[in-house]
């Protein structure tokens, strides 16, 4: 996919506990598609790249915790050891147990600066997604969290090719769209520039409804007769995102133990 909705992404082994969260919802009059919640300013835990001596350009990838934004899916030996285990007092067992991968909807937070104050234009944002069958499993939730606001971009994973569907550009923006379809906040729009007084902080949100879907992201730049391209990738590894359609959920009930909900 070439450029795409935007204007003027290495990852951590293990998932953060911080930034991203989300709400759905209905605010006022107005009717959020998902309001994402995110931090300002870099982030200052995840892996960086500075490139080459002399590059214009240094950038963070970082994976967000899905505890507040979205559910884990476990496969089904994995989900079944979990439920005869009483609920563990934070989410680190569950994001990290074996084949764990965020179910419906996934985080990436990108910080992007440039070495001076030279500016440095990024061109665009191309996605790329491998789609898999999805093994047996279950979805776990934990509901918790609250909107700050930020920069953000989601894409739809099932669509081929993928297909960004909100944004947002301005720091205290919030995806999402009023009653009559115009959406809250100004949408990113590329070229857009960076330099080391004006960095990007961008949340790149994957959603999956129907698939299995590993997906990959590159964000070309250019300064000068310089060019290169930021790979958010997770290491090579690919973001795992997993439908969670027809799935079993569980969720912490009242009594503190799991509890079937839906």
């Amino acid at each position: 996919m070439g450029e795409q909705d935007g204007h003027d992404s290495q990852k951590k082994p293990s998932r953060q506990r911080q930034f991203g969260k989300w709400i759905a919802g209905v605010v006022g009059t107005i009717v959020l598609a998902g309001i994402v919640a995110f931090a300002s300013g870099l982030g200052s835990k995840a892996a960086e790249h500075i490139g080459s001596e002399g590059s214009p350009i240094s950038w963070s990838v970082e994976e967000m915790s899905v505890e507040c934004f979205a559910g884990t899916f476990l496969p089904q030996r994995t989900a079944q050891q979990m439920l005869a285990k009483p609920v563990p007092s934070d989410w680190e067992p569950i994001e990290d147990a074996s084949g764990a991968a965020a179910a419906g909807r996934d985080a990436i937070q990108v910080a992007i600066q440039g070495a001076s104050d030279r500016k440095v234009t990024l061109t665009g944002i191309d996605f790329h997604v491998n789609r898999s069958a999805r093994p047996a499993g279950a979805v776990f939730y934990r509901g918790c969290g609250g909107p700050t606001m930020g920069r953000a971009l989601e894409v739809e994973l099932d669509s081929n090719p993928p297909k960004i569907t909100e944004s947002s550009a301005e720091v205290g923006g919030m995806i999402g769209s009023y009653p009559d379809g115009r959406s809250l906040s100004k949408p990113i729009r590329f070229p857009w520039t960076v330099s080391m007084t004006d960095p990007l902080l961008l949340e790149i949100i994957g959603n999956a409804k129907h698939c299995y879907c590993t997906w990959t992201a590159e964000i070309p730049w250019v300064a000068g007769s310089k060019r290169g391209v930021i790979s958010v990738d997770n290491e090579g590894d690919g973001f795992t995102v997993v439908s969670s359609e027809d799935l079993d959920a569980y969720g912490v009930g009242p009594d503190g133990d799991w509890a079937s909900s839906g």
